[in-house]
């Protein structure tokens, strides 16, 4: 399934670039997420389920996702688990945006990774494939 294209690309990349989230080193906030999300799947690939990362605006800006090298049904109280850690990443990101002063990186990244109008995306609904 293909993910509707976003109504305002160059709002979500920005609301992207707000959170300062690209090529940063690693935190145990999110790290914790990825360990509390590993049981949900296993640690292989040949199933995905994933959950958008949508900001309070509406923009997704990226997903939460988990994979298995066999192919799964999840119960509905795995999907839950899967939308309420999505959520989860948001609230970390918005508490991280929150306490951390803006370095001003925003331009540089948009300089660094040629990010325009003209760039596309998909996000959306949880995908599972």
């Amino acid at each position: 399934m293909i993910a509707p294209r976003p109504i305002s690309e160059p709002e979500r990349l920005q609301a992207l670039l707000d959170y300062e989230i690209l090529d940063t080193a690693s935190e145990d906030c999110f790290d914790d997420l990825t360990r509390l999300a590993s049981p949900i799947c296993g640690p292989t690939i040949r199933f995905y389920v994933g959950a958008p990362l949508t900001t309070d605006a509406g923009h997704a800006i990226g997903t939460l996702c988990t994979i298995d090298r066999v192919p799964r049904n999840l119960t509905a109280e795995q999907l839950s688990a899967l939308r309420i850690l999505s959520r989860q990443v948001i609230m970390q990101l918005e508490l991280r945006r929150s306490r951390r002063p803006s370095l001003g990186r925003t331009r540089l990244y948009q300089i660094a990774y040629g990010l325009s109008q003209s760039t596309h995306s998909q996000a959306g609904r949880i995908v599972v494939a």
